[in-house]
């Protein structure tokens, strides 16, 4: 699969989940254990932040973000 089929499947995963009831952390776990169990390298790149974790798919980074006021997540691919 190539990056952006990957950042398609990581929206369709994260969509489900409400930021009212998921936390970050719980949603960026659940995400990396869905991916790897998918076939997929996935590692924790950047977890230090409140509203965004970075994550590695093969090797393309990919921004999991909350944004204040939003009731979901959204995936941004990152350089």
């Amino acid at each position: 699969m190539n990056e952006y089929d990957v950042l398609i499947d990581i929206f369709r995963f994260i969509r489900d989940y409400h930021t009212g009831t998921y936390t970050l952390p719980d949603v960026c776990r659940k995400l990396i254990r869905h991916m790897q169990s998918s076939g997929y390298e996935v590692q924790t790149v950047d977890n230090n932040h409140r509203d965004y974790w970075i994550i590695r798919v093969e090797d393309q980074r990919y921004k999991i973000v909350r944004n204040k006021g939003w009731s979901s997540y959204e995936v941004i691919m990152t350089a």
